[in-house]
């Protein structure tokens, strides 16, 4: 049995939520589909699967690129979060999952770990290191004065 290229890439998941619980209507998904089907870089929009009470559905979108590339990312960060953001309404959420905005995820906190926690700890080993560094001077510096005294 052979395995499709296709079947073996992970789909990045959009979920659609009505806020009240009640059922989503077919306008609602309908457009949300479009909007994603219009976005540069999405390759395919499979079908809405909407929930047993009606009240969620599941888009699954296939991007044009590798899920894991800077190209995927660039089209979750870019294209699919503000157009989730831009059809939010008071009665509908729209979030973006799946392996692609994960990796935005990861990105978007290491870049915040750079500018935060690297400076921080750069300067704690400085600390310590000049800490350090006067443990091993300070008892020369001593040495010298007291030499100097004596010569004096």
């Amino acid at each position: 049995m052979r395995s499709s290229n296709a079947s073996a890439v992970p789909l990045t998941e959009v979920y659609l939520h009505d806020r009240n619980g009640q059922h989503l209507t077919p306008t609602a998904v309908a457009a949300v589909t479009r909007g994603l089907a219009r976005q540069p870089g999405v390759g395919e929009v499979q079908p809405a699967q909407l929930n047993a009470h009606g009240d969620t559905a599941l888009v699954r979108v296939q991007l044009a690129a590798d899920p894991s590339s800077p190209t995927a990312v660039a089209t979750i960060r870019h294209q699919l979060v503000p157009l989730a953001n831009q059809l939010n309404t008071r009665t509908l959420q729209v979030e973006v999952g799946g392996v692609s905005m994960a990796e935005s995820d990861f990105q978007t906190a290491l870049a915040r770990d750079e500018k935060l926690i690297f400076p921080v700890a750069g300067i704690l080993i400085g600390l310590v290191l000049l800490l350090m560094l006067r443990a091993l001077v300070a008892p020369g510096l001593l040495m010298a004065s007291v030499g100097l005294g004596f010569a004096a």
